[in-house]
């Protein structure tokens, strides 16, 4: 079995974020190359897998009646570990809200895919 050809491209980052990606691709054992590859690779599987389940309908409204709930974030973090600092608690639930917003984005796009069939 052969090698996949790879495409040489050019893409411009700020020095911070070389910088991390430096020190997490000497942690893992890779290269620069490497670690964007299977970043990359990654968050596109991902936006996949999310893309698949917002395109249902009842998978929408089911997440979107959940989230509008005030507190259900709070209350799902909660759920999930009662041994939660106030700290943790915040900094869990503005992780989500931030996926959320990312997962809106699908939402929007699905939606409009499915009013222009």
């Amino acid at each position: 079995m052969g090698k996949t050809q790879k495409v040489i491209t050019s893409v411009s980052l700020p020095p911070d974020l070389v910088k991390s990606l430096d020190v997490v691709a000497k942690q893992r054992r890779l290269t620069r190359s490497q670690l964007i590859e299977h970043l990359c690779a990654e968050s596109l599987d991902r936006q996949r897998v999310v893309a698949a389940a917002f395109a249902d309908p009842v998978v929408v409204d089911s997440f979107t009646r959940a989230f509008a709930e005030p507190g259900m974030l709070r209350r799902l973090a909660a759920a999930m570990s009662e041994d939660l600092s106030d700290e943790q608690l915040e900094l869990f639930t503005r992780a989500v809200e931030e996926a959320s917003h990312g997962v809106a984005g699908v939402i929007k796009r699905s939606s409009s895919k499915r009013k222009n069939k």
